[in-house]
C-alpha cells in the first residue's frame, strides 16, 4: 500500500506551515548573561566564607548554586526545581571525583525514564563539584551515598524557624521547592549589586552554558549529552553568539593593510598640495589677485585618485566616462546639465 504523505501533501504542509510561521510573533532570545558577573558572585558571596560557610546567607548560596548548575549543565530551571538532595550522589568516573545528578522527569521526559548528569572534580575555585559539598553541608542536606534517604528539594524555601516570629534568621524549609520566580528575583538582586545593568531571565544561565559548549569546540553529540537533549537542533534554539565570537567572525575578511589608508603615491601628492595651498596667502574677497593653484598638481592627484582617466576626462562612480560636455549648456551658465536622447516605444495589441 503505497504511503498517503505524497509529495503533493508534503509541499502543502511546508508552506501551509510556512505561513502560519510568519503570523506568530518572534521569539526573543534569552539576555545574555556575561561570565564574568557569575565568577564576580562566587569570588565576593562564596570564596571568602570557605572556612565557615555559615556565615553565608542561604538566599545568595541557593541562587548562584542554581546559577551554576543550569550554566555546566545546561539544565532549565523547573528541571532544577524538582531535584530532591537524595537525587545526587558523590562517585567516580575513572579515578576522577563525581558527583551523579539524576534528573527523574524533565519537559521533554513525558514517561519519567529519567537521565543522568555528572559534575567533575576540577580543583579550580570555581568548582562545581566543591560548591555543591559546601552547599549540602551549609543546608544540611544528605546525597543518596548516605545511610539518611533525604527527600528535601534541592532548592527549597526559606523560613523564619518554628514560627513566624521566633526568629529573623531564614533556614531551608526542604518540605517545599522555592518558585521560579522567587528564585530569579534573588539571581537579579546579585548581579545588579555586581554591576549588571539589565535583567536576566531563567534561560540566560542556560543559554550562556550553551553558547560555551560551541565556542570551546564541542561536538554536537557531546552537547546533546550535555543538555539530555535528543537533537542538537534544540541546542541551537539555546545558543547565543558572544560579542568575542562576532568580532572573530566579522574580522576575518577584512581587508588590512600594511601602510596608510591612501596609496603612497597619492599620499605624497597629498602632501605636496597641502604644503602648496598652505604657503599661500589667504585671498580675501575684495583681492583681485590670488596666486594661482599648480593645476598640473592637482591632475596628477584627481589622477592617482580615479576621478580622471588617463586622458583627463572625468569619470563617475563606475568608472565609465560621464557624457561629453555641451558647450550651448555651458553657455547659459548650467555647467551640471547634460542632455540625453530619449526613446519611446510603442506596442500595439492584435485586435
Amino acid at each position: 500500500m503505497k504511503s498517503p504523505w505524497t509529495p503533493q501533501i508534503e509541499r502543502m504542509y511546508q508552506g501551509i506551515t510556512r505561513r502560519a510561521s510568519a503570523e506568530q510573533p518572534l521569539t526573543k532570545k534569552a539576555p545574555k548573561l556575561p561570565i564574568k558577573y557569575l565568577t564576580l558572585a562566587i569570588d565576593k558571596h562564596v570564596t571568602p566564607f570557605l572556612k565557615n560557610p555559615d556565615q553565608i546567607p542561604i538566599v545568595t548560596l541557593r541562587a548562584i548554586v542554581a546559577q551554576h548548575l543550569q550554566y555546566s549543565l545546561c539544565a532549565r530551571i523547573s528541571d532544577l526545581l524538582r531535584l530532591r538532595a537524595c537525587d545526587l550522589a558523590v562517585t567516580t568516573l575513572g579515578d576522577t571525583p563525581a558527583m551523579s545528578i539524576t534528573f527523574r522527569s524533565s519537559k521533554t521526559d513525558p514517561r519519567f525514564e529519567g537521565s543522568t548528569s555528572y559534575v567533575i572534580f576540577n580543583g579550580s575555585e570555581y568548582c562545581l563539584y566543591s560548591l555543591l559539598v559546601l552547599y549540602y553541608n551549609r543546608l544540611r542536606l544528605y546525597s543518596s551515598d548516605t545511610s539518611c534517604l533525604d527527600t528535601s528539594y534541592l532548592l527549597p524555601r526559606t523560613g523564619n524557624g518554628t514560627t513566624s516570629k521566633s526568629s529573623r534568621i531564614l533556614v531551608a524549609d526542604g518540605r517545599y521547592a522555592i518558585s521560579a520566580s522567587t528564585l530569579m528575583k534573588d539571581v537579579n538582586l546579585i548581579y545588579s549589586n555586581l554591576g549588571l545593568k539589565h535583567k536576566i531571565t531563567s534561560k540566560s544561565a542556560k543559554s550562556l552554558g550553551v553558547s560555551s559548549a560551541f565556542r570551546l569546540g564541542m561536538s554536537d553529540d557531546h552537547i546533546r549529552v550535555l543538555g539530555r537533549w535528543r537533537s542538537i537542533a534544540t541546542a541551537q534554539h539555546y545558543r547565543a553568539i558572544d560579542d568575542t565570537t562576532l568580532i572573530e567572525i566579522f574580522s576575518k575578511i577584512m581587508l588590512k593593510t600594511s601602510s596608510t589608508a591612501v596609496p603612497r603615491s597619492l599620499a605624497a601628492l597629498t602632501d605636496q598640495a597641502s604644503n602648496s595651498i598652505a604657503s599661500r596667502t589667504t585671498p580675501s574677497w575684495s583681492s583681485a589677485h590670488s596666486a594661482p593653484l599648480n593645476r598640473a598638481l592637482i591632475f596628477q592627484i584627481l589622477l592617482a585618485s580615479g576621478y580622471l582617466d588617463p586622458q583627463g576626462c572625468p569619470l563617475n562612480n563606475d568608472g565609465y566616462p560621464l557624457p561629453q560636455d555641451v558647450p550651448e549648456v555651458r553657455a547659459n551658465g548650467e555647467d551640471l546639465l547634460a542632455i540625453e536622447s530619449s526613446q519611446t516605444f510603442i506596442v500595439t495589441l492584435p485586435n
